[in-house]
């Protein structure tokens, strides 16, 4: 076999080999709110509480992101809640709460809020409230200034962001972590119902799987071996 088709071989194993992981295996997706014009949110240095409440977007929710900034190392002390549900709303019911010591150093980094997965969480609103505790400098006597993320724009599903109670216009900068239903079992549940009859057969499915690999594996072969032809042709 030439050093041409053991390559291709092997790219096509590979390419298969990555489409079984993302319909099969992998569970893992990420929610991201995050607007275009970015800004601090200074209030949560002076101990001000600062929440957002998104409606999740898939089942499986099990941690909630935020991005913290400060203008120097140092080390914070953040007491943080999740709750199922938002301020506009009467039924609140904490999902879950604690204090975390979060290390910033000069710049903007993700500190996660772990939750208990919840396995219904499509289409429920969240709201995850932070407030500074205390914050020491890691070198220096002076305070740092710690600060969430926020965009002044609210994007599509972006939610609503509060300031000391106070609605305000945008969203903080978030990203909700989720262990849900492979693609595969997500296409059997939400799109399988609406297929023809004669579609909703696995073996058919499958079938039809392995027909369009051998046509775009036959049509990549074919191309890349005239371009491989042509350039390695004879010259005048």
């Amino acid at each position: 076999m030439s050093s041409f088709r053991i390559w291709f071989v092997t790219g096509c194993a590979a390419l298969v080999l990555v489409e079984v992981y993302a319909l099969f295996v992998n569970r893992h997706s990420t929610f991201t709110i995050h607007g275009d014009d970015d800004y601090e949110i200074s209030e949560f240095a002076d101990g001000s509480a600062v929440a957002h409440a998104f409606l999740m977007r898939g089942d499986g929710l099990h941690q909630v992101r935020a991005q913290l900034s400060s203008d120097r190392p140092a080390m914070a002390r953040v007491r943080w809640t999740i709750w199922r549900g938002s301020y506009d709303q009467q039924d609140m019911t904490p999902a879950a709460e604690g204090e975390s010591e979060v290390s910033l150093g000069r710049s903007r980094s993700w500190t996660p809020f772990p939750m208990t997965r919840d396995g219904s969480s499509k289409d429920r609103w969240y709201t995850l409230e932070l407030q500074l505790v205390e914050v020491r400098p890691l070198s220096g006597n002076t305070r740092p200034r710690i600060a969430v993320l926020a965009t002044h724009d609210n994007p599509d599903r972006g939610g609503v962001l509060w300031v000391a109670k106070t609605r305000r216009q945008g969203s903080m900068v978030v990203k909700a972590d989720r262990i849900g239903r492979t693609l595969y079992r997500r296409f059997q549940m939400e799109a399988e119902p609406n297929l023809p009859a004669v579609m909703r057969y696995e073996a058919m499915q499958w079938l039809l799987m392995l027909v369009l690999h051998a046509a775009f594996f036959t049509f990549a072969y074919s191309v890349l071996s005239n371009a491989r032809s042509d350039t390695s042709g004879p010259i005048g």
